[in-house]
């Protein structure tokens, strides 16, 4: 009776569980549907309200103004030293003296002592040049009289010779008469001949002794090098500091042993400071378009004199320091480029503001802030903004910059119908967009439109709303926070 009542029930079951399946897959089916229904329609267009029946859609339009002011391009960069130099050993020694003035951090004056070198070798050898070049001076001196008194042979010798040579010729003419004989003669010639020699012999010598005097003259010469050399030696074991600076880093010790050539510190050149920035290629075409405009036509057709291409003339501008409410501002030139063109990282030019005189500042307070303090000069490492203004010299237009639409381009109102035009933004200064026009369609006056559409059309018909002026729409678009970067 069990089994038979276990048998009944496993059909039951099975037929429970399909009628469940089948309920629950109707239900998704459903809910499927009507998701589909309610989600899956086509939103209708919003259409602007037609108050005359025309079909024109109502906007509200501003006048294109003329740009002809300033602006300025501002540059985040960092403040280095303008050099950093390297002072090393010159000597080989042992530091027998540091500075307190060669510590990390310290500012050094031109000339102050930083280290001693142990120089008694140095000027041990110095007397012992000293010594050989004295020497030198009293062989040079006995050359000297021995040149002397081989100048008194010489003469005494040729005064014989000719004593010899008158003799020679009486001998000749009592020959000539046969007062005497040929050994007289011979005799006299040989006394003659011996004369002459010894003249010759003590002229040798004395050429002699001359040579021998400038070969000493140049041993002197050479043995003064040496004095000098060993003289500069001793001068060396006593580093000063070549620049007024600060010390940036120590590197030795006192009682260090140091070689030729040791690296003891490094001092950072103070008297002047660079900025290190990047350059957009917008930017940077901003400043040739200035210096160019500057400069006359014959100018501009005259060869360069430089051989430099793209070499960037001063260009004035301002360094600023913003700390605690209160703006530090320098006065800088925008100097040069660094490297050979774009960097490959940021695909910018990267340039060199130089600040002549750090120690020059001038103070501004931003919204009311206290001036407590003043920053004494431009510290390495800092974060500054560098402004160079901009005096615009081509044609620009200032719109609204609700007035850009997505993709550069300007809804303009004209003839009852909407016009688009594409144009080039620029700059953006505060809520107004500078503008170049790229089909020379668009001109001072214009009426461009600021208001909304959803839907647009190139010659769609428009109406324009009463009483519209100049100034942008506020309330319904606000301006974003440009800071006067390029869209």
């Amino acid at each position: 009776m069990i089994s038979a009542s276990l048998s009944i029930r496993r059909p039951s079951g099975r037929i429970v569980r399909l009628f469940v399946n089948v309920i629950a897959s109707v239900m998704i089916l459903a809910i499927g549907g009507f998701t589909f229904f309610v989600f899956g329609q086509k939103p209708e267009i919003p259409k602007e309200p037609d108050r005359n029946g025309d079909g024109a859609a109502l906007v509200r339009t501003v006048e294109v103004e003329q740009f002809d002011g300033q602006f300025e391009i501002n540059l985040d960069g960092e403040a280095s030293s303008f050099r950093v130099l390297t002072i090393g050993t010159e000597v080989e020694g042992r530091i027998i003296e540091k500075s307190d003035k060669a510590r990390s951090g310290q500012f050094v004056s031109e000339g102050e002592l930083l280290f001693q070198i142990d120089d008694l070798s140095y000027r041990l050898e110095v007397e012992r040049i000293q010594a050989q070049l004295a020497q030198t001076d009293e062989e040079i001196r006995a050359l000297n009289v021995d040149m002397d008194n081989q100048a008194t042979l010489i003469s005494l010798a040729e005064e014989d010779l000719e004593l010899k040579r008158r003799n020679l010729q009486r001998v000749e003419r009592l020959r000539q008469r046969e007062a005497t004989t040929d050994t007289d003669l011979d005799n006299e010639r040989a006394r003659e001949l011996a004369s002459r020699n010894q003249l010759r012999v003590l002229q040798n010598q004395l050429r002699a002794m001359t040579q021998q005097k400038q070969t000493k003259l140049a041993s002197r010469n050479v043995i003064a090098a040496t004095l000098k050399q060993a003289e500069l030696d001793v001068e060396r074991c006593r580093i000063v500091a070549p620049i007024s600076g600060r010390i940036v880093d120590e590197i030795v010790e006192e009682g260090d042993h140091v070689q030729v050539g040791t690296d003891l510190v490094h001092i950072s050149d103070g008297s002047r400071m660079i900025i290190r920035c990047q350059l957009e290629a917008t930017e940077l075409a901003w400043i040739w378009e200035q210096q160019t405009a500057g400069m006359s036509q014959a100018d501009q057709t005259d060869p360069p004199t430089s051989i430099d291409p793209i070499r960037l003339k001063p260009v004035p501008c301002e360094v600023v320091y913003q700390f605690n409410g209160v703006e530090t501002i320098w006065s800088g030139v925008l100097d040069r480029f660094e490297g050979a063109g774009l960097s490959k990282e940021t695909r910018t030019f990267p340039c060199r503001v130089l600040v002549s005189d750090p120690e020059q500042t001038r103070v501004e307070s931003l919204e009311g802030a206290r001036l407590n303090f003043r920053i004494p000069t431009l510290l390495s490492g800092m974060y500054v903004t560098v402004r160079i203004p901009i005096s615009v010299a081509s044609s620009l237009m200032s719109v609204p910059i609700e007035a850009v639409r997505p993709g550069g381009k300007l809804w303009v109102s004209r003839d009852g119908q909407l016009q688009i035009h594409p144009v080039t933004v620029a700059r953006t200064i505060e809520d107004r967009a500078i503008i170049r026009d790229l089909t020379s369609n668009l001109s001072v006056g214009d009426r461009i439109i600021v208001s909304p559409l959803a839907a647009v059309a190139d010659a769609m018909p428009i109406r324009e709303e009463p009483a519209t002026g100049t100034a942008s729409l506020d309330s319904e678009s606000p301006a974003p926070n440009s800071d006067e970067n390029s869209l």
